[in-house]
């Protein structure tokens, strides 16, 4: 792995997997069932990207997040089973001093940069703020 991209991982995500759990009123609650913790690097999008909009809904996620990590197999770039970077799939970026709060993101799409295996964009939204102990989105 280059040294460059290295300095740049400074944060600490993990990549969690949404899943709807019945419950008692008949219709289902959203859950996070969390995978792996890995070092990434975030930047935050310009605002000036417009989500496209059709009769005043919006058609299409717009990302709000830029994540990079390091490629590897484990972590995968898939569509179809295996593979954590998954648009189903979402980022929780941990709080500097809690590892049960933090901020959730909805993966949008991601690419390995130039295919030389060597790290991952990927593109997100931001749904809010996860407190996984009480597993609540504010």
């Amino acid at each position: 792995m280059s040294a460059w991209l290295v300095d740049k991982l400074s944060r600490r995500i993990q990549f969690m997997r949404g899943e709807q759990i019945p419950n008692a009123a008949g219709g289902s609650t959203q859950t996070y069932k969390p995978l792996v913790k890995v070092w990434a690097g975030v930047a935050q999008l310009s605002e000036s990207a417009a989500a496209a909009y059709i009769r005043n809904v919006q058609i299409k996620d717009t990302p709000t997040h830029k994540f990079t990590v390091r490629y590897c197999l484990m972590i995968g770039m898939t569509s179809e089973g295996g593979g954590y970077i998954r648009a189903d799939n979402f980022i929780f970026l941990l709080s500097r001093n809690s590892d049960s709060v933090g901020r959730l993101f909805k993966i949008i799409t991601a690419r390995n940069v130039r295919e030389a295996d060597e790290y991952v964009e990927i593109l997100a939204k931001e749904m809010g703020q996860l407190d996984t102990l009480k597993g609540v989105v504010s």
